[in-house]
């Protein structure tokens, strides 16, 4: 049996958004209908696929929309005439005419006002953060600067990617909407204003920034290169050839190579020279190929680029 008969449309896109839904299912609220992104293509054949919310949504008989633009396209809301609205990394901004008629709350990945914005978590590690959390929000016209009412913290470890870093604020943002949902419905909840001059931004990933150099600090680039893991993927360029880095470890290890030169294989580690330390990278994809380990790229064309330099 449902605990609330009061109705819910949940609106949201990728994986953290789809895990959040299932918690929220799991503790047997009633989604009355489920909005989220249009299905794109993939892959070399452009085959479209279901976004994550979207089958989540079909395996629980809920109703699923998918407007181009959520702006002009969204008589549905106001004939379901929802109590709450519960936004997740959906994609698109919310108009004012739902803003205004309806409770609307977003659950945002950050520590607002600190990085608002569409990849808060790939920069909270790029940025070196030390910690980052979950907010709980209500939606505003301005992207993610509405009023406050839960926010919980987590450290971020120095051996954290954006896939586990995610998997942390995923089981944390589970947690914290479900503990709240009871007040949220009830309208218990008590708002609080952002402070506007302390606010940030964690914008999405540009295809350039997927570029690493070496020619930066140590951590900086560690920082970089972890913050990609497992999507979009870092890369650098060296002897012309494109590789992505899809592992990352820090070591204490010494050389005294220049900036960005392969050294060799490290414990079946590929050693880069960095700031006077090898930075060590286990699984990586020359451009075109599959991703491969470390040795197996040493014992083939790896050995022809010792001494050479990623740009």
């Amino acid at each position: 049996m449902k605990k609330e008969l009061k109705k819910i449309i949940y609106m949201g896109t990728p994986y953290f958004a789809k895990e959040v839904l299932k918690s929220i299912i799991d503790a047997e609220y009633q989604i009355n209908a489920v909005i989220t992104q249009p299905d794109k293509p993939v892959g070399r054949k452009r085959i479209f696929e279901k976004t994550p919310v979207r089958i989540m949504a079909e395996e629980h008989q809920i109703p699923v929309y998918q407007p181009l633009n959520i702006r002009t396209d969204h008589d549905y809301i106001f004939e379901i005439n929802p109590d709450l609205i519960i936004t997740c990394a959906y994609g698109q901004m919310i108009p004012k005419s739902i803003i205004d008629r309806f409770l609307c709350v977003n659950i945002h990945a950050s520590l607002l006002p600190k990085l608002r914005g569409g990849a808060p978590i790939h920069r909270a590690i790029m940025n070196g953060e030390k910690e980052t959390g979950i907010t709980l929000m209500k939606m505003a016209l301005k992207m993610d600067a509405g009023d406050t009412f839960h926010q919980k913290r987590i450290s971020i470890d120095q051996y954290d990617t954006l896939g586990t870093l995610k998997d942390k604020l995923i089981a944390l943002a589970q947690e914290m909407i479900v503990d709240q949902l009871p007040m949220i419905l009830n309208n218990e909840i008590v708002f609080v204003p952002q402070n506007e001059t302390d606010a940030t931004f964690g914008y999405n990933i540009s295809k350039e920034e997927e570029f690493v150099s070496f020619e930066r600090p140590y951590q900086t680039v560690y920082d970089h290169i972890r913050a990609l893991i497992p999507s979009p993927i870092s890369y650098g360029i060296v002897d012309n050839v494109k590789i992505r880095f899809h592992n990352v470890l820090a070591s204490d290890m010494q050389t005294d190579e220049e900036n960005g030169s392969i050294v060799g294989l490290y414990q079946d580690h590929l050693a880069i020279a960095l700031d006077k330390r090898l930075l060590l990278i286990n699984k990586l994809q020359v451009e075109g190929r599959k991703i491969i380990n470390a040795k197996d790229f040493y014992n083939g064309m790896g050995k022809n680029l010792i001494g050479k330099k990623f740009m």
